[in-house]
């Protein structure tokens, strides 16, 4: 009478792509104004000597990214074998 499971074999592949892409636009812009008419010179402390201000702001982001995975795995496992007596082959003691 025999027992066991002779050999378990397994094999695996996996391959895998990514790639990523971010983009980003920023833009900004301010501007301050104070137009002086010459009915406002008289009343105002600082008359026409008050500055214009203008602000410009720009910004550009750009990401990129690749990946490459490749994997490969055996596997192999083998039971123990037991017999008793004159079978020859793994059974049930059917041999």
């Amino acid at each position: 009478m025999s027992w066991g499971f002779p050999q378990i074999v397994q094999d695996h592949a996996l391959t895998a792509f990514q790639k990523d892409t971010a983009f980003s636009l920023d833009n900004e812009t301010a501007s301050i104004s104070f137009p002086v008419a010459a009915g406002d010179v008289t009343g105002s402390v600082f008359g026409s000597s008050f500055p214009t201000i203008f602000q410009s702001s720009e910004k550009i982001s750009l990401m990129s990214s690749v990946k490459f995975q490749n994997e490969n795995e055996h596997f192999a496992f083998s039971y123990p074998f037991m017999s008793i007596g004159n079978s020859w082959m793994p059974s049930m003691g059917f041999f």
